[in-house]
């Protein structure tokens, strides 16, 4: 499993000829096991809040063990509450709501004091390259910067923001938002 163990997954097999099934949880090292299989082509489901769905198919042949490597990509979708900060802008309160396909992330802000704004990104592993631009009417803004996702995917780091508004250059940026 990806970087590291991910203990809790959710784990379900199918059969396609024999409709066997079964389900499983993973351990704190991410191990997991299957027996008492009948030989088949068996869909493997794997899921986990916080990272991308995992569907493959495991051939099971009479006698045969089989070891199973499950690649788990992060997923940021859903809805984030924090703050952001620069230079020149004092703490403010945030809210997020992103979508996540492959490796692109969008979405929207909205925060206090009545900004708004747009968020487009890309997501490497735990690392994420954005820029977010505000769309309010009186003071339009771009910022740019990188974030980095925890291992439990249920926190971002915003870090080295920086861009411009109506306010001037925004630089030293840094927030922090949490899963909802």
């Amino acid at each position: 499993i990806k970087n590291l163990p991910i203990g809790s997954v959710r784990l379900s097999l199918k059969g396609e000829r024999t409709r066997m099934q079964k389900k499983t949880i993973s351990d704190e090292n991410g191990s997991f096991e299957f027996t008492g299989l009948e030989p088949d082509s068996y869909k493997l489901m794997v899921k986990k809040k916080g990272y991308m769905k995992v569907q493959q198919t495991v051939d099971v042949e009479e006698g045969e063990n089989n070891e199973v490597e499950i690649i788990m990509e992060y997923d940021v979708t859903g809805n984030w509450k924090g703050y952001f900060e620069t230079n020149i802008i004092p703490h403010t309160d945030i809210y997020l709501k992103l979508r996540q396909s492959n490796t692109k992330i969008t979405g929207s802000m909205t925060g206090q004091g009545g900004i708004t704004g747009e968020f487009k990104g890309t997501i490497d592993g735990n690392a994420i390259e954005f820029e977010l631009k505000t769309t309010v009417p009186f003071c339009p803004g771009k910022y740019s910067g990188t974030a980095i996702l925890a291992d439990d995917s249920s926190e971002i780091e915003l870090s080295t923001m920086t861009g411009r508004d109506c306010f001037g250059e925004q630089k030293d940026g840094y927030g922090f938002v949490t899963r909802q």
